[in-house]
């Protein structure tokens, strides 16, 4: 794609001119710190929708994207010495030898659920509880929320909010309870 193509794009994308897109570009890498390829830029506000398409979710995204890390692809060495194969029948033979390898590996590390993480807490906080001379009522995580849920009402709070409540109270080093909990979900949602 042209530059002057990119740059219309931008235009069209960022509902401004293609004489103005040039400055609302400087104000980005101002605001990065530094020049930012434009090839990035658009791959950035493609993925916003329109409706939440602002200078402050652009920047935040180049910022986000600059912190991963680039995966690179790794080319195995082959025992011969060879990086690469030379023709076409030997990289498919070579794609068909690795495949296997590939199936038995372990499989990417999954991000724990919001149970987990409560369950985790929970956990913890009994345990400095019990150390502390206290007896704590030990139940699940699952029947934990789905009794702090009852406690606390309708609107029934998210797993989510209770963990943002738990998390709150596990840091005033209280013991948590279901009815302490759903309290504590009650009173902020008041303020």
């Amino acid at each position: 794609m042209t530059p002057d193509r990119k740059l219309e794009e931008f235009a069209q994308i960022f509902r401004c001119t293609v004489e103005t897109a040039p400055r609302y570009i400087e104000r980005i890498h101002e605001r990065i710190g530094h020049e930012v390829a434009l090839d990035t830029i658009l791959a950035v506000i493609r993925k916003i929708p329109a409706k939440r398409l602002t200078m402050d979710l652009i920047v935040e995204r180049l910022r986000k994207l600059e912190r991963t890390p680039v995966r690179t692809r790794t080319v195995p060495i082959e025992p011969g010495g060879r990086s690469a194969p030379e023709d076409e029948a030997e990289a498919g033979a070579s794609v068909a030898a690795r495949a296997p390898r590939k199936a038995s590996a372990s499989p990417a590390p999954q991000p724990l659920s919001l149970v987990k993480v409560i369950a985790a807490i929970l956990t913890s906080n009994w345990e400095r509880g019990r150390r502390q001379g206290l007896k704590p009522t030990v139940m699940t995580a699952d029947l934990f929320v789905r009794r702090t849920q009852s406690v606390a009402g309708t609107p029934k709070p998210t797993v989510a909010r209770i963990l943002k409540s738990i998390q709150k109270l596990d840091r005033r080093d209280v013991l948590l309870t279901p009815n302490l909990v759903a309290d504590d979900i009650n009173e902020s949602d008041k303020l």
